[in-house]
């Protein structure tokens, strides 16, 4: 127990703690993925995924990619095909497919590979019926929007999240935290 670190990435020195939107910088990272020979880290506070190519080593490494920004140095919110808001959960499957958590566009990013280049949009999006759509539970099953007549309000349906927060894949199977929904969201094959 309380054994140091060997390096630090995100901030210049073990002791510093300052939120950053550089491309060394990090402001509230919440998941770490490691797979295919790459890491993943969501960027919560700037609305981005930093992609490192190969895993780093030492507190030297930069990421050699950002999703969710148009470059290292923004951190704008945008519900749009690159954009993202707040993501949280990120895994790397077996097979070296990336998922992202775009936790408050209410949405899950899939890209079939791991992205080196800036700015990649992903490959399928789930939760949503169109890529600039990032409504809380917004569609039904038939991509319509499902609500409910006496409160008004938008229904959970098997097609949609309220801020989800973490995926897991074995490149079979996904599962979904869906937070604001208060539920686990499961395929049994992987989605297309």
């Amino acid at each position: 127990s309380g054994q140091a670190a060997d390096h630090v990435l995100g901030q210049p020195g073990f002791t510093t703690q300052e939120p950053a939107t550089s491309r060394t910088g990090m402001f509230r990272p919440y998941g770490i993925a490691v797979g295919a020979g790459k890491m993943a880290v969501t960027d919560f506070g700037n609305s981005r995924v930093l992609i490192y190519d190969p895993i780093p080593m030492d507190g030297e490494a930069s990421p050699v990619a950002v999703l969710g920004q148009s470059d290292f140095e923004r951190s704008e919110r945008a519900c749009s095909e690159n954009g993202m808001i707040s993501p949280s959960g990120v895994t790397i499957t077996p097979l070296g497919k990336l998922i992202v958590a775009d936790t408050f566009n209410h949405r899950v990013l899939i890209w079939n590979e791991v992205p080196t280049v800036s700015n990649t949009a992903p490959h399928l999006i789930l939760g949503q019926s169109a890529p600039d759509k990032c409504m809380y539970n917004d569609l039904d099953q038939n991509g319509l929007p499902d609500v409910d007549e006496e409160s008004g309000r938008d229904v959970a349906s098997a097609s949609t999240f309220g801020a989800p927060s973490d995926v897991w894949s074995d490149d079979t199977r996904l599962v979904v935290a869906d937070v604001a929904n208060h539920r686990v969201l499961i395929w049994n094959r992987f989605p297309t």
